[in-house]
């Protein structure tokens, strides 16, 4: 019996999660996440998507993102996965799977509960004692809501109201 097909709506916000096979890095260096961010850029502009919140560790990734076209959360996030795991096998020489599973994502219904992961994606890198601040970590978007740098602010769509939970 095959995977159900994951249920899509249109101008959906979802929390987006997924990590290495055995829990492995699958960002090694910089340059893999700044590969990552290119490529999430490429598929935002293609499939029209909002990305509200970012973060990238060594073996994982979170995100919030908004579908506002006809197309699904799984075509965004495979196109993507895609073609970061081909560029990661390329680089490295990798072979098997890169990722652990096909990603796990949320539908943010109620404005609280957008909050709660809006912290929760930013907090990671605190939670991980890699810094002590989450504006502190470059490869989250909590630097850009907290006013410290612009470092995925191409990216995201910034909204007065949810910048506003940063104030």
């Amino acid at each position: 019996m095959g995977r159900l097909r994951r249920e899509f709506y249109v101008s959906a916000i979802y929390h987006v999660y997924n990590r290495g096979n055995n829990r492995s890095e699958v960002f090694k260096d910089d340059e893999d996440k700044e590969l990552f961010l290119s490529l999430l850029d490429h598929y935002r502009a293609r499939f029209l998507f909002k990305v509200y919140a970012i973060c990238l560790m060594d073996n994982h990734y979170h995100m919030i993102l908004e579908t506002v076209q006809k197309h699904s959360i799984s075509r965004i996030i495979h196109a993507l996965a895609l073609a970061y795991s081909i560029r990661y096998r390329k680089k490295y020489n990798y072979a098997g799977h890169l990722w652990q599973s096909r990603f796990k994502s949320r539908v943010i219904e109620r404005e609280k509960y957008f909050f709660e992961c809006l912290e929760y994606v930013h907090e990671n890198p605190v939670k991980a004692k890699i810094v002590q601040r989450a504006d502190e970590y470059r490869y989250s978007s909590a630097r850009v809501y907290r006013g410290n740098e612009e470092s995925v602010a191409g990216l995201l769509f910034l909204d007065s109201y949810y910048e506003a939970f940063y104030s």
